[in-house]
C-alpha cells in the first residue's frame, strides 16, 4: 500500500482496528492511522445481472405492430440470467404476443430496455417503450422518437429506456410494452430481418439486482 501523507497526525499512534501506514511530510518514520469507513458490499456482493431479448432465427422478422395504443412486446430468451434474478420468463395465457413476462422476487433493481421498429416507405411516426409492472403503472418510462421519412424513404429506428431503478416489494412481473403513432401492418413492424444466418434480435431487456 503507497504511504499517505498527513502532517498533522502524530506518529506512531495506532487508531482503531482498521489502520494504514503512513508518513508525514517531514519523517520516513510510520505511524498508524484508522482507514475511512469502506463499503465492501459490493465486493463481497457484487450485483446480479440478466439479459433477456426477444430472438427469433435469420430472415424472421419482428411482426406486426398495432398503432395508438400500448400493446406489451415479445420478450422469449433469458441469454444469461446472473444468481437466478429472473424467476419465470413466461407470458399469461394464449394470444398473439407469447411470451413476454419476466418475474422478480422483492429487492431493488436497475432495468433499462431497447427494441426496434422498421419505417416504411413513405410513412411517419412516433414511438416510445416503457415498462409496466404487474402492481400497476408504469415502472419505467422511455425516450420519445419520431421519424420523418422523405418521399421513398424507409428507416429503422430505436427507441431506449434508460437505466432506472425500481423497488419490488413482493413477487412481481414485468413487461415491456411499445407504442406507435403509425404503422404498415406487416410483419416488419417490429424489427426488419437481415437474413445475416446469425439469430434476429427485436427488443432486449437489460436487469441487474443491486
Amino acid at each position: 500500500m503507497a504511504d499517505v501523507t498527513i502532517s498533522q497526525l502524530t506518529q506512531g499512534t495506532p487508531i482503531g482496528n482498521n489502520s494504514i501506514p503512513f508518513s508525514t511530510g517531514t519523517s520516513t518514520n510510520r505511524a498508524l492511522i484508522s482507514a475511512l469507513p469502506v463499503d465492501y458490499s459490493s465486493i463481497v456482493n457484487p450485483p446480479s445481472r440478466a439479459l433477456l431479448v426477444y430472438e427469433v432465427s435469420s430472415g424472421t422478422n419482428g411482426g406486426v405492430a398495432l398503432n395508438n395504443q400500448w400493446v406489451s412486446r415479445p420478450i422469449n430468451t433469458i441469454v444469461y440470467n446472473q444468481n437466478n434474478i429472473i424467476k419465470a420468463l413466461n407470458t399469461p395465457g394464449t394470444d398473439n404476443i407469447g411470451v413476454r413476462r419476466w418475474w422478480l422476487d422483492p429487492g431493488n433493481y436497475i432495468m433499462e430496455a431497447e427494441g426496434v421498429y422498421f419505417n416504411h416507405i413513405n410513412l411517419q411516426c412516433n414511438a416510445m417503450h416503457r415498462i409496466i409492472r404487474g402492481s400497476g403503472g408504469v415502472a419505467a418510462s422511455g425516450l420519445s422518437c419520431r421519424c420523418h421519412d422523405v418521399t421513398g424513404a424507409s428507416k429503422a429506428l430505436t427507441t431506449k429506456v434508460p437505466p432506472t431503478l425500481i423497488t419490488v416489494t413482493s413477487y412481481e412481473f414485468f413487461e415491456l410494452q411499445y407504442w406507435l403513432s403509425a404503422t404498415q401492418g406487416t410483419t416488419a413492424d417490429l424489427g426488419y430481418a437481415i437474413n445475416s444466418g446469425q439469430p434476429e434480435r427485436y427488443a432486449y431487456v437489460y436487469v441487474t439486482k443491486v
